[in-house]
């Protein structure tokens, strides 16, 4: 008898479960829509100044749904991971520690800033100096190379417990 009461339940659980399961896609679905709904447009521009310096513009332009970001993380990628080429020549931490673009951020470690309390719709400008050559590079071929090539920015931005990535390696040309 108790094995079957047993088993009555099991069933029971196991039906409402499968009834509930519609219920529970279709709130996922729309918990998706809505963080997709509410992705921040972003628009990044690089100017470049008197000398060796630059300025990387950045501005959420939206959407209109959205007024503050808590945080907005920018962040300058390599343009390819390196290997070591040459015996005796740099290491792999050497390669890893070098950033490979035109320009790095004067603010924190030249990498990665955070801004906090981010208003939506308003310019945010980071400096930016050249990226100095790396120990073994020849300075002006460094230079040369790096004038052509364009900044890689990665964009994260987190408000409450949501986080979105709207710009993932975005190839900005400087100007």
């Amino acid at each position: 008898m108790a094995l079957a009461a047993l088993i009555i339940s099991l069933l029971s659980l196991l039906i409402s479960g499968i009834a509930l399961y519609p219920q529970l896609t279709q709130h996922r679905r729309d918990a998706d829509r809505r963080h997709d709904e509410l992705t921040p447009h972003v628009h990044v521009a690089v100017r470049r100044q008197d000398g060796d310096r630059a300025v990387l513009e950045v501005t959420v332009t939206g959407p209109r749904s959205l007024e503050r970001l808590d945080t907005l993380q920018v962040r300058l990628e390599d343009d390819h991971p390196r290997s070591p080429v040459v015996a005796g020549g740099p290491t792999q931490e050497d390669l890893d520690a070098q950033l490979w673009g035109p320009y790095q951020l004067s603010q924190g470690d030249g990498r990665t800033v955070e801004l906090t309390d981010v208003a939506v719709r308003q310019l945010y400008a980071l400096r930016l100096t050249a990226t100095p050559p790396p120990p073994w590079a020849v300075p002006a071929h460094w230079r040369q190379d790096q004038n052509s090539a364009p900044l890689i920015v990665t964009v994260q931005c987190r408000s409450g417990r949501t986080s979105w990535t709207p710009l993932r390696r975005e190839h900005v040309h400087p100007r």
